[in-house]
């Protein structure tokens, strides 16, 4: 009788062990999913410091056919940039949406999500970013190539001021989203919870 209690224990403790173990890796995963996240979205922001000089250089051509020409260059760079910019947010939205799926603490888990809805949020508005560079360079080649017509400029204006509308709204949704996730990770001091086990 003593041998099966024995034996019985020492399953319990291999078995809280293995447990222990598997928590511990799930959370080395979060810290690494953590980190590449942040790498992505680094990543995105430095593609977009780029891009805004791209368009200050934009602003700066002569209003003739020679500056026409060149926003049109330069189009096609800040358009490629944005589509960049585009393609390292869904790279972090993955990441985040990963983390998700561990078995971690009730507090990480939630920062998780939190920065799910903030990555979100971040490719929505660099999507339609990425549809704004587009429709500018449309509009920038027609009037480089003296096609534009008055009809195809209202379209265009109309189609800008509702996108303008709303890249307004989607920013101002991934700010308060990214903001809540800092709150959220400093408050509960989620990097400490990940260094823990």
């Amino acid at each position: 009788m003593i041998p099966k209690r024995t034996a019985f224990f020492i399953f319990i403790i291999l078995l809280a062990v293995v447990l222990a173990g598997c928590g511990q890796s799930s959370l080395s995963k979060a810290r690494e999913l953590i980190d590449q996240a942040n790498a992505h979205i680094e990543k995105a922001n430095e593609l977009d410091n780029e891009a805004e000089d791209i368009g200050k250089e934009i602003e700066a051509l002569p209003n003739d056919a020679a500056g026409d020409q060149d926003a049109m260059k330069l189009g096609e760079q800040l358009n490629e940039k944005s589509k960049s910019i585009e393609k390292e947010q869904k790279e972090a939205l993955k990441l985040f949406k990963r983390g998700k799926r561990l078995d971690l603490p009730k507090d990480s888990k939630e920062y998780f999500e939190l920065e799910t809805k903030a990555s979100e949020a971040a490719v929505d508005l660099s999507e339609s970013l990425v549809e704004l560079t587009t429709l500018s360079l449309q509009l920038t080649e027609k009037i480089a190539n003296g096609t534009l017509t008055q009809e195809e400029f209202s379209s265009f204006e109309e189609k800008f001021m509702k996108l303008n509308e709303k890249i307004t709204k989607e920013d101002e949704k991934h700010t308060t989203a990214e903001m809540t996730a800092d709150e959220f990770f400093k408050e509960k001091e989620i990097k400490k919870e990940l260094e823990r086990k």
